[in-house]
């Protein structure tokens, strides 16, 4: 991955190929370093290694299954106003510390981690059908993931 050739103002993007469907449990660190190992584009000192919240949400666990969730009549009456689906609400609801905005659909929510985002994070996209993928638990945990990852990969100053 290494910015080799790239002058001053440029970026490149390199995906790290060969990560299999991350499951709960998975160690990220291994995974990843087999990986960036095993790709054509090591990792350089200086490069930006970008691990994306929804593979730390799976491994760590940090996922629901909407059977699990009963809505609140206030998830209720936003979901149906909306055509969303109550349970995901209910789980908006329930990470969020402060309601920031909720109109058009969207919910503006401050998380426990202190984050302003919408829908306080919970993503039902690429994760298996009836479930839902929350934030991270341990969000600062995993930057030390991703440096332990690129120093196991010979390269220890990687962002």
């Amino acid at each position: 991955m290494s910015a080799q050739g790239v002058g001053a103002g440029w970026v490149r993007l390199a995906a790290i190929k060969g990560l299999p469907e991350i499951r709960p449990g998975d160690d990220l660190v291994a995974m990843l370093t087999a990986a960036i190992q095993a790709g054509n584009h090591p990792v350089a000192a200086g490069d930006v290694v970008v691990v994306t919240q929804k593979i730390v949400s799976k491994s760590e666990g940090a996922l629901v299954a909407l059977d699990s969730v009963t809505p609140s009549a206030r998830a209720g009456e936003w979901a149906r106003a909306w055509n969303k689906d109550p349970r995901v609400i209910e789980l908006v609801l329930r990470e969020s510390v402060r309601l920031v905005r909720m109109e058009r659909g969207v919910i503006i929510s401050e998380t426990r981690h202190g984050l302003i985002c919408a829908n306080a994070g919970v993503d039902t996209s690429n994760v298996e059908p009836g479930w839902a993928a929350l934030l991270p638990i341990l969000m600062a945990r995993h930057s030390g993931c991703v440096k332990a990852c690129a120093k196991r990969s010979a390269c220890p100053s990687v962002w």
